[in-house]
């Protein structure tokens, strides 16, 4: 997991790949899933684990959290509203994206960086799947 500006999450799944884009190039693992600018909670025990709304001075804060936390496997990954997403682990650990925006902008994603295929969830709208190197037409 990794957290960064602006307390954006990030959890990477599987093998690094390098991925050889003009502007940015860096090893991203085979799957990725989190947001960019997304309410997310990490829940063990029925209690907040670390939030994006904690109280903290740095990011570093909340990457030093996290680091400490073994997720293991995926077990669930669930729309537990029509705004939210929960990713259960077979550990009991949840992690919760929550929609607290009124656009129309996704909160969640999920890159496939070998087939550069990205699901992602926008609040209100569910999930659409598209490439992740071609604009999408819009409908």
């Amino acid at each position: 997991m990794q957290v960064i500006k602006p307390k954006s999450l990030w959890l990477g799944f599987g093998p690094k790949i390098f991925q050889d884009e003009r502007r940015n190039s860096r090893l991203h693992n085979k799957w990725e899933m989190g947001t960019y600018y997304s309410a997310w909670r990490i829940i063990r025990n029925s209690k907040i684990v670390c939030a994006s709304n904690d109280s903290v001075d740095e990011e570093d804060e909340l990457e030093s959290v996290i680091q400490e936390i073994n997720l293991g496997p995926i077990s669930t990954l669930d729309m537990s509203s029509d705004f939210d997403v929960r990713i259960g682990f077979h550990t009991e650990i949840f992690i919760e994206f929550l929609g607290t925006t009124s656009d129309d902008d996704h909160s969640v994603d999920i890159f496939n960086y070998s087939s550069q295929i990205v699901a992602q969830f926008t609040p209100g709208s569910g999930w659409r799947i598209g490439p992740s190197n071609l604009p999408w037409n819009e409908q």
